[in-house]
């Protein structure tokens, strides 16, 4: 296939060009290039060739709190694909009672339906115990390249003890694995929410007020201190406060090897919405914030001290969510796989935030330098994937709930103008989208292996 007469834009640049797909990969590209006998031509004028964009942070059939997550990897994998996602990178949950290699395997068989291609975090829960730290050698054979780490949680068993930390920083520095975290001051949000709690203060506006912005910057301020004291890379996930991305950008410039991840919602969406009808549609960990939040992390974007924007997506029902009498009985979890390319094209280049070819780095490129994928994934190079999103900017429209396709049938952005739209997503050189028509097989995704930091 051939994409002619667009503008090919990567994480470099944004160019006029040619590009050519076959066998699943990337095959040249070029300004005049020729269509061969038989070869089907897709016009791109007007339209921009985009490398597929990875979404390192989903939630498909998550488990916790005794629930499963709406979007299975096949209804969460077509969501996807809608909105230009080709690779997802979910969690796998480490099993105190297996052999480390089937946490991972267990994992790939639930993910045998997802339509994009995918890569896992390992998590490890408060069962993971020092006798087993040298398994986790055994995930470099896996192609796994990170783990995902609690500062909070305990009540559903993901927090780990702090007396670990030191060690498990330390082996994964000396295997090269990096190390994600989720973090909040466990401390201060069990001491707010007790006093909320006895106060009988439970409705959802409660709830940064439960969970709030202190708790994520302290517990920041600590990781800063564990990557002093082991050199182990960290990755912070779902940052939500002009505090945290301070003391981030700050470590960072004193050379500590953090980085940084948002998401939509914190850079989109403000606390005010608890205060309105149907608040629990909006309830995530951690909670949504201040304006004031938001610039800064849109400044952080922009300046190249928070790396990544990616979507958190734990898909439940309005009507699930909405059973809930409290802000504590609240599944915490929205939907945004599928708006996640054009919220930020439209409010990070659309608004002159940052342009275009910083849009392919913070959701394609970094991801999958930051997660070993690269430069099979996240790139135009000859010899990549042909994982390509034909994104044309002309249209503007407001998005509803009614265009979407994860299983929760709602959006949390519902009502927001857009600036355009998805046309075409391709995946190893198969079309999947097109025009808005899934035209693809609705499985097919592959486990993608990553190479390690020190690899």
């Amino acid at each position: 296939m051939l994409f002619k007469r667009g503008k090919l834009a990567d994480g470099k640049d944004v160019r006029e060009g040619d590009l050519r797909v076959s066998e699943g990969k990337i095959l040249e590209t070029g300004s005049d290039l020729s269509p061969r006998a038989g070869e089907r031509v897709y016009d791109l004028e007007g339209c921009y060739l985009l490398p597929g964009i990875i979404d390192s942070h989903t939630h498909f059939s998550l488990e916790a709190r005794g629930a499963v997550s709406d979007d299975d990897p096949r209804a969460g994998g077509m969501s996807a694909l809608f909105g230009g996602v080709t690779t997802v990178i979910d969690y796998a949950d480490f099993l105190p009672d297996r052999p480390l290699p089937e946490s991972i395997t267990a994992r790939q068989e639930v993910f045998s339906t997802c339509p994009v291609d995918y890569h896992f975090h390992l998590v490890l829960n408060n069962n993971f115990q020092r006798d087993r730290l040298a398994e986790l050698e055994q995930l470099a054979a896996l192609g796994i390249t990170s783990l995902k780490l609690f500062t909070t949680y305990p009540e559903v068993g993901y927090m780990l003890a702090e007396d670990l930390w030191p060690d498990i920083l330390n082996t994964c520095k000396e295997i090269g694995l990096l190390v994600t975290v989720h973090a909040e001051d466990n401390a201060l949000v069990e001491e707010r929410t007790e006093n909320y709690r006895k106060a009988g203060l439970l409705g959802f506006d409660y709830h940064p007020r439960h969970r709030p912005a202190a708790s994520e910057v302290e517990a920041v301020k600590w990781l800063v201190g564990m990557v002093e004291e082991t050199g182990c890379p960290l990755y912070i996930v779902h940052m939500s406060t002009a505090g945290a991305a301070e003391v981030l950008a700050r470590a960072r410039a004193r050379g500590l090897p953090l980085l940084g991840e948002t998401a939509p919602h914190y850079l989109l969406l403000e606390e005010k919405l608890f205060e309105h009808p149907g608040a629990a549609r909006y309830i995530m960990t951690p909670p949504l914030r201040r304006g004031s939040d938001q610039e800064r992390l849109w400044q952080g974007l922009a300046r190249g001290e928070i790396d990544v924007v990616a979507t958190d997506h734990c898909a439940f029902t309005a009507e699930r969510k909405m059973e809930a009498e409290n802000v504590l009985e609240v599944l915490p979890g929205i939907p945004g796989v599928e708006t996640l390319l054009p919220l930020i094209y439209t409010y990070g280049v659309g608004r002159k935030r940052f342009s275009l070819p910083r849009l392919i780095q913070v959701l394609s490129e970094n991801p999958a330098r930051i997660f070993g994928l690269y430069p099979r994934k996240g790139s135009l190079e000859e010899g990549s994937d042909a994982d390509l999103v034909v994104y044309d900017p002309g249209p503007r429209w407001y998005l509803q709930d009614e265009d979407l396709h994860s299983r929760a049938g709602y959006s949390p952005f519902s009502g927001l103008e857009l600036k355009g739209r998805v046309r075409l997503t391709m995946l190893r050189g198969e079309i999947k989208v097109e025009e808005g028509e899934f035209v693809g097989r609705d499985s097919g995704g592959r486990l993608i292996t990553g190479r390690r930091i020190q690899d």
